[in-house]
């Protein structure tokens, strides 16, 4: 068959930018079949069907599924074109939201396991601090709880992390209430996640702005205690009192080394001068 208006699934095919066998799919599926089959079962498409080619790859583009762009060729219609697009605009806007989510949240990783490389351990000062947001745990009470139930606190976490969408760091941090701090007891009692900003949710919390002392705590959590006992003592020492809970920041934990040894955290705990 010589028809200047027909072209063979090859043709069509290479004209279009993809394989035969990509033909045959479309073929097998219904969502484009040849125009003519000629007796020999050769098949051959015609001039018009490149225009519904066209449709099918920029569906396929924006992510459309192939079941989908069938029904929307059986049922061509603008309203449920635009419907489609408008669809996908927002799956490709949640897309890219969650990508430059994901951007922020390893280069602050990145930045904070640099800089663990480099502090020096026991190391004690005193620093003026912005509010900052996060989202928390319910309290932990560790004595009475199981692993498995510390688990699934988290677990409640990373899910109001995904739902807030706000995450700016990889580590999940601890927080220890000022009370047992004044009572030389430093088991966490909170977990927390550092966030960007505000958030709309029953987990959200403040980490308050305000003076705070700060130690860097190089070694396993077994030696926590010691590091907690050296700042307690460098912050009475500077006339300071301990007026708010500690937060236990991990720059470098079993993410980033093998070691326990060598993990790196940042105490900080809310102070002020002591009343003369």
């Amino acid at each position: 068959m010589k028809n200047d208006n027909l072209f063979s699934i090859g043709e069509f095919a290479r004209l279009c930018g993809v394989k035969k066998d990509t033909m045959f799919h479309y073929d097998k599926i219904g969502i484009l079949k040849p125009e003519v089959t000629a007796d020999n079962g050769y098949r051959y498409y015609s001039h018009r069907q490149f225009f519904t080619f066209d449709i099918i790859a920029c569906l396929k583009e924006c992510g459309t599924p192939l079941k989908e762009i069938k029904s929307y060729i059986d049922h061509q219609d603008t309203e449920y074109f635009l419907k489609i697009l408008e669809d996908k605009e927002r799956a490709l806007k949640e897309e890219q939201d969650k990508i430059e989510r994901m951007r922020r949240v390893l280069k602050n990783t990145v930045s904070m396991t640099k800089k663990a490389l480099s502090v020096e351990a026991g190391v004690c000062w005193l620093e003026e601090c912005e509010e900052e947001h996060m989202l928390v745990t319910e309290k932990l009470f560790i004595k009475e709880k199981s692993m498995a139930d510390r688990m699934n606190l988290i677990d409640r976490l990373f899910n109001a992390i995904e739902e807030t969408k706000m995450q700016e760091e990889f580590p999940i941090c601890s927080i220890v209430l000022k009370e047992h701090l004044l009572e030389g007891e430093f088991t966490e009692d909170y977990y927390f996640c550092k966030i960007s900003g505000p958030a709309d949710h029953p987990q959200y919390a403040k980490k308050p702005a305000g003076t705070y002392a700060f130690i860097y705590h190089v070694g396993s959590y077994q030696a926590l205690p010691e590091s907690y006992r050296k700042l307690i003592r460098f912050i009475r020492e500077h006339d300071y009192e301990i007026v708010g809970n500690s937060y236990e920041h991990e720059m470098m934990n079993h993410l980033a080394v093998k070691d326990p040894e060598k993990y790196v955290l940042k105490i900080s705990i809310k102070v002020e001068k002591t009343a003369l």
